[in-house]
C-alpha cells in the first residue's frame, strides 16, 4: 500500500480539495447563520457587531486575541429552574456545567460549520476565567460574554447559560 492510500493522507487531501472550493469565503445573511446555530445545539442565539458602542469597553481585548472579528454569535441555553434553585450546591452546580457543555458543543459545531465554508470563526472559552496573567488588568476573562449577549438585546444580565464565538464574515 502506498502513502498515497493511507487513510490519513486520503482524508488529508479530501479536506483540501474541499477547501479550495470555498477559497473566497461566504457571506451568510442572519436567517441562515441563526438556523446553523439552533442546529447546532443552542435554545436562543443573537449576532452582535464588533463596531456596536455598547462593545466599545470590550472591543480591544477581543480584537487582540481575534484581531478578523467582525461579528459576535452569542449562544443561549435552556438551565432547569428547579436545579438551579436547589439549595443543594452540587445539583445546581450539575445543571450549570450540563448546559455549559451542551452550549460549547454547539459553539464548536458552529465553528467548525462556518470553517467548512471559508468563514473564520472560533469559540473562546467560558466559564470561569484563566488568564491569570491580566489579574492586574482587573480581569481574567479572555473575553466576557455577558456583555456580549447583553448588547443584542437579550435583557440584563440574567442567569443564563451563554457562550460566545467570533465570525470574520457576516
Amino acid at each position: 500500500m502506498g502513502l498515497n492510500n493511507h487513510p490519513t493522507v486520503k482524508r488529508y487531501n479530501e479536506r483540501k480539495a474541499s477547501a479550495t472550493l470555498h477559497s473566497t469565503p461566504l457571506k451568510l445573511n442572519a436567517r441562515d447563520l441563526r438556523t446553523m446555530c439552533l442546529e447546532a445545539g443552542g435554545d436562543d442565539v443573537g449576532f452582535v457587531e464588533i463596531t456596536r458602542p455598547w462593545l466599545a469597553d470590550h472591543k480591544e481585548a477581543i480584537l487582540n486575541v481575534f484581531p478578523w472579528t467582525r461579528t459576535l454569535v452569542s449562544f443561549a441555553g435552556r438551565i432547569n429552574r428547579e436545579n438551579l434553585r436547589s439549595p443543594a450546591r452540587s445539583i445546581a452546580s450539575l445543571e450549570l456545567h450540563q448546559v455549559e457543555e451542551r452550549l460549547i458543543h454547539a459553539a464548536r459545531t458552529l465553528a467548525s460549520a462556518l470553517e467548512r465554508k471559508g468563514i473564520r470563526a472560533s469559540t473562546p472559552a467560558p466559564g470561569f476565567p484563566m488568564e491569570a496573567d491580566h489579574w492586574g488588568n482587573g480581569t481574567m476573562h479572555m473575553v466576557s460574554h455577558k456583555p456580549i449577549r447583553f448588547s443584542f438585546g437579550r435583557g440584563i444580565y440574567q442567569i443564563a447559560d451563554n457562550v460566545s464565538i467570533f465570525c470574520s464574515n457576516y
